[in-house]
């Protein structure tokens, strides 16, 4: 039991990182921490309802999504730095031109 609420909290701390962060950087990192919680939470799964092997294949379906958005993000993060010499999203707006 105690694995879902720390799935949950770490769902809801990688939400919050996602919404109030200023920082392209502090929000790849929500996003990483939203998914670790959404991986406990398969791990929670496979105790409940005895199918380790499925939730072991979501897992890893989730850990292999989850490396290649940390790729493309951190390409973006280094082609944006390149561009503005900032990571301020507020900042972004400037790119539509």
């Amino acid at each position: 039991m105690i694995l879902l609420f720390l799935a949950c909290f770490m769902f809801g701390i990688g939400t919050v990182c996602l919404i109030f962060r200023a920082t392209l950087l502090n929000i790849l990192m929500g996003f990483q921490i939203l998914f670790f919680g959404i991986s406990l939470l398969f791990a929670f799964l496979s105790s409940i309802l005895n199918s380790q092997e499925l939730s072991y294949l979501f897992g890893f379906f989730l850990l292999f999504v989850f490396v290649g958005l940390v790729a493309v993000g951190f390409s973006l993060i280094i082609r944006v730095y390149y561009l503005k010499k900032s990571i301020q999203v507020g900042e972004l707006r400037n790119l539509k031109h």
